[in-house]
């Protein structure tokens, strides 16, 4: 059984929505599995013989066995009923946001045109629940965005909400990025010349920022001051990346709370508001730079 999408039943946490459903619809299952549960557990208790003395000497392995898979089926029946369950809610969190906010909704698409550092690395990715808009008539998209890194020790599954704004203007490439995130992989990746920049007071203690050398100055004229100040107050989760004409905004795991999405939201619009006029006063001196740049 499906959960139904409706805005009258508004999630604000998919992870105590999704327990709310399984206990709410999914009550005489689980009631059944712990009945079957407890029954496992009593026969195997009363079974001494094999229990304290061990199974028959004529066994060959096929009792552990099968009181293994018995016993593990079901905390994996629980485990992946979760993991469906709230899928399906996550899919409903994020069709709730497009219809309050007049965004369209597809439970995926090809993005294949992405050029952000996070979309280079890692392997098998993929993009679901996506919605398309538009803010003071730029369009802007959000998606969840899932991938993995592979290493010799270890396969590591990365998962990011990701907002993507674009401008009808130039950008300087560069790189916001919260300290303490670990996306998988080098967040300059698509840089020639990476630099780091120096922040003023204790910004160096929540973010690094990054950009293409010799564009020092156009960075700086976005990121003063007064813009960390904001960021630092009400933005220290999310990263941001500037492109040739676009803005990403990364979360370092999947937003699945109305209040963290609604607060990325209002990032996505201090960002139009604030840096449209900065973009067309210095659109003459970073087109000059770029092109020197790019000999």
């Amino acid at each position: 059984m499906e959960p139904q999408s409706s805005i009258k039943d508004q999630i604000d946490s998919v992870s105590k929505s999704t327990i709310k459903y399984i206990f709410k619809k999914l009550f005489i299952q689980l009631f059944l599995l712990l009945v079957y549960f407890v029954t496992l557990l009593y026969l195997f208790i009363k079974d001494t013989n094999k229990v304290v003395n061990g199974p028959p000497a004529s066994d060959d392995g096929g009792y552990f066995l099968k009181t293994l898979f018995y016993f593990l089926m079901p905390p994996a029946v629980l485990y992946f009923s979760y993991k469906w369950v709230k899928g399906k809610i996550i899919k409903q969190f994020i069709q709730q946001f497009a219809e309050v906010n007049n965004f369209s909704y597809s439970e995926s698409e090809n993005l294949s045109n992405l050029d952000g550092n996070i979309f280079v690395f890692g392997k098998d990715r993929y993009y679901i629940n996506v919605c398309t808009g538009y803010f003071n008539n730029l369009p802007v998209r959000l998606f969840n965005y899932y991938y993995r890194v592979y290493s010799q020790q270890n396969v590591k599954k990365h998962n990011s909400t990701v907002f993507e704004i674009q401008f009808e203007n130039l950008l300087p490439p560069l790189m916001l990025l919260v300290d303490h995130h670990d996306f998988g992989g080098s967040m300059t990746v698509n840089f020639k010349k990476p630099a780091k920049l120096k922040l003023e007071g204790d910004f160096d203690k929540f973010f690094d920022l990054y950009t293409e050398q010799d564009l020092e100055i156009e960075v700086l004229q976005v990121f003063t001051p007064d813009f960390m100040i904001q960021m630092r107050d009400n933005w220290k989760n999310f990263s941001i990346e500037f492109t040739t004409n676009r803005i990403y905004i990364y979360s370092y795991k999947l937003v699945l709370n109305r209040k963290d999405l609604q607060q990325m939201f209002e990032l996505v619009q201090f960002l139009i508001k604030k840096l449209e006029p900065v973009l067309v006063r210095m659109q003459g001196s970073l087109k000059e730079t770029l092109a020197v740049f790019s000999k």
